[in-house]
């Protein structure tokens, strides 16, 4: 009977002293992993990474990344992180999910609507959808007012990237009507002065020589002389029999 009783305190003993050696390893190895799982720990800054890089980088960490939409970016390619929420540095637990926002490219818009606006206005319209006026350049149209815009390059609603030059083409000052002076020698000034007038074309200067072969008022000679251009505005001067 004693050396059962013996027996069973040393299997006691025994057990006692592997339960103790089991919770002290225990405390000093599973349970910092079990503490160190469930503790927060920094985001790492992942932006700046193209999608796969800085996916890798946040499971490495512990957590959970995600796309959580796209948005344009002026320096950034085509998938790099261009955000990401939470920001880095935050502290989280792990498995916590990380929302990554990635480039979609520059931002782009459409080209406004410029025609037949003024210069002026179309230079403060292309200011305002964020777009550079490029070249103005001046044609005589025939039609359009002086300073209106005939047409853009690139043409209304082409899609250009922020901050893109937009060409104008600006109708300029009308082209004069000009004349190639006609044969006027010979012709009576008052046949002469009707023709100018239907021209638009004022008679200058008449200077008179005397001439007892022809009709008084005969013209003898015309600066331009024929064959020469006069534009409408003009003046034609001529030489007259007395």
């Amino acid at each position: 009977m004693k050396a059962a009783i013996r027996y069973f305190m040393w299997y006691v003993v025994l057990t006692a002293i592997m339960v103790l050696g089991g919770l002290a390893a225990m405390d000093k190895t599973v349970m910092p992993l079990l503490v160190l799982h469930g503790r927060e720990r920094p985001i790492p800054d992942v932006t700046g990474f193209e999608y796969p890089s800085a996916a890798d980088s946040l499971r490495a960490a512990g957590f959970r990344p995600v796309i959580g939409g796209h948005e344009p970016d002026p320096v950034l390619p085509l998938g790099f992180v261009v955000r990401q929420e939470p920001l880095s540095g935050a502290s989280a637990k792990p498995s916590r999910t990380v929302h990554l926002f990635l480039a979609s490219g520059p931002a782009r818009v459409a080209v406004p609507a410029l025609a037949r606006m003024g210069c002026r206005e179309a230079l403060v319209v292309l200011s305002q959808a964020g777009l550079r006026t490029g070249d103005i350049i001046m044609v005589q149209a025939g039609w359009g007012s002086v300073g209106q815009v005939l047409a853009s390059h690139p043409a209304e609603g082409q899609s250009v990237l922020v901050d893109d030059e937009v060409h104008l083409l600006v109708a300029g000052p009308h082209a004069a009507e000009c004349y190639i002076v006609p044969h006027l020698v010979g012709r009576p000034i008052s046949e002469v002065v009707q023709r100018l007038r239907g021209d638009g074309i004022p008679l200058g200067r008449r200077t008179y020589v005397p001439d007892s072969g022809a009709p008084e008022g005969t013209v003898f000679a015309t600066t331009p002389p024929a064959g020469f251009r006069i534009c409408r505005g003009e003046s034609l001067s001529v030489v007259l029999a007395s």
